[in-house]
């Protein structure tokens, strides 16, 4: 007699462009979390349009590997949701590193009937005085106002067919447009566990230009996304691959 496999419960969708250098710290992180909470999961790399060995490493640590070629961070993280059979649906960035407190507590909040979440985090490498002085604000502020970005975010896959998955009409700040419109399905949950992030954009970013983002993002929020302008960063490949670690 064929016994057939019950369908994970939880899916991890990481969406990834040219990241074989911080995949499998992030991939080690997430298999650790499975083992520890015994969890049935699946774990997707949603692989966009990669030039390096993103496909190969993902293939190592026996994830399910998806290939697109949007170059559009919304459109890469949807596909993934699509594919997933997870009731409980986790996006993690490829340069991130979650644990089994954060994901547990996660967990523990959706099952009790809250729509979603997310991790803020602690950055990991060079950090500028700046910003080290001003992360502390930071983390208390997105506690208090229940705000924080795309490094981990977590939802039912009840929610996210509600709001529609993330916004495609953003470049960048689709993460903030998701949270928003969580909220408006419930109480957004932020675990008090800190997720573990590269701080590498601090190198590859002038200060300029992360004040820039930061006046956009502030005054105009996610509208102010709608277009790949001065997100070279992330959408110039000649600019993304000539700055990977």
């Amino acid at each position: 007699m064929r016994i057939e496999k019950s369908p994970p419960g939880v899916s991890f969708i990481i969406p990834a462009h040219n990241e074989q250098a911080q995949l499998p710290g992030t991939l080690t992180a997430i298999r650790k979390v499975i083992e520890e909470l015994q969890l049935s999961a699946e774990v997707i790399v949603v692989n966009d349009d990669s030039q390096d060995q993103t496909e190969q490493v993902a293939l190592s640590f026996d994830a399910r590997v998806l290939n697109v070629a949007f170059r559009h961070i919304a459109a890469t993280r949807n596909a993934g949701a699509a594919a997933s059979q997870g009731d409980f649906l986790f996006f993690v960035d490829a340069d991130t590193e979650v644990n089994a407190e954060g994901i547990h507590s996660a967990l523990r909040e959706m099952q009790k009937g809250r729509p979603g979440g997310g991790c803020l985090v602690e950055f990991v490498g060079f950090v500028p005085w700046w910003a080290q002085l001003l992360m502390p604000l930071t983390i208390a502020v997105c506690q208090r106002m229940k705000i924080c970005g795309g490094a981990c975010l977590f939802c039912t896959k009840e929610t996210f067919e509600r709001i529609k998955g993330f916004n495609l009409r953003y470049f960048a700040a689709e993460d903030l447009a998701f949270v928003s419109d969580v909220k408006k399905v419930g109480r957004f949950y932020i675990p008090r566990s800190l997720a573990r992030t590269s701080s590498r954009k601090f190198g590859q970013m002038p200060l300029s230009q992360i004040i820039s983002l930061f006046f956009r993002l502030t005054f105009v929020g996610p509208e102010a996304f709608r277009s790949k302008e001065g997100l070279e960063l992330w959408y110039d490949k000649a600019v993304r691959d000539s700055q990977e670690p």
